[in-house]
């Protein structure tokens, strides 16, 4: 790639990868793809040097930390979930208006008397006495890691979710979840709940830049047409 070719990375899908496409349309940025939309990959339309990608989500944020993609939009939560040192070559330049959803602790609705973090933190307790950790499940490894702690849960051990988080605690492999909740349909059809204070954070699609990127004269003229 030249010097002053830049690439934008978009999530190609999941709840981000569709409004993602119309914000770039309503901001009459068209995507001319290499082959079709199953190649992945193309250039803006009247845009010589601006390339765009679409990649998994969690791409976008690991790709903009190495500044191998100036521009990106994902979420909120996965930027919340990488490493300071990831994070920090980031920056959020706006929050958009969809993929709006809360990353929230998730227990069976057979946990009748959890309603807090601190009712969980007391199961984690009794479960210390038999040697044995609070296991939760989720796709948010260092997010979650950081909200049981806060929580004053110590007594933890995290299991990684691949997809389907939901089904985790029916089948026995953890006693919770953290996980995002949108309309919180999903959780109720397969038996969990949420609790008084579950909420972790709001998250939501945001527009990112590489800092090291916005330097170029190029990557901040892209930057300022998005976040219009």
């Amino acid at each position: 790639m030249k010097k002053n070719n830049l690439t934008l990375g978009l999530a190609n899908k999941g709840r981000l990868a569709d409004r993602s496409l119309k914000y770039l349309k309503k901001r009459n940025l068209k995507i001319i793809y290499n082959k079709n939309k199953r190649s992945l990959s193309g250039k803006i339309k009247g845009m010589e040097n601006v390339y765009v990608n679409l990649l998994h989500a969690r791409s976008v944020i690991d790709l903009l930390s190495q500044n191998i993609i100036s521009i990106g939009i994902s979420g909120l939560d996965l930027l919340a979930d990488e490493i300071p040192s990831k994070r920090n070559k980031i920056k959020v330049i706006k929050r958009l208006d969809f993929g709006i959803a809360k990353i929230m602790g998730i227990v069976p609705q057979s946990f009748c008397d959890v309603n807090t973090w601190a009712d969980l933190e007391a199961i984690s307790e009794e479960l210390r006495k038999n040697n044995e950790p609070l296991i939760c499940s989720t796709k948010y490894i260092n997010l979650a890691r950081n909200a049981l702690l806060k929580k004053n849960i110590k007594n933890f051990s995290i299991t990684k979710s691949l997809g389907a988080t939901e089904i985790d605690c029916a089948q026995n492999r953890s006693h919770m979840l953290i996980d995002v909740v949108e309309s919180g349909k999903t959780i109720k059809y397969n038996n969990l709940k949420t609790f008084l204070d579950s909420k972790i954070m709001d998250t939501s699609a945001v527009l990112l830049a590489n800092k090291q990127a916005l330097k170029n004269r190029n990557v901040a003229k892209i930057v300022k047409l998005l976040s219009r």
